[in-house]
């Protein structure tokens, strides 16, 4: 939500997305 880094050892939530991410899920 905030896009802000954690430290190491620390939870976080990763986000990945973009062009190439779409196309391979894109169909399913």
């Amino acid at each position: 939500m905030f896009l802000q880094t954690v430290g190491i050892g620390q939870e976080g939530e990763l986000v990945v997305g973009g062009v190439g991410v779409f196309a391979g899920y894109r169909g399913r």
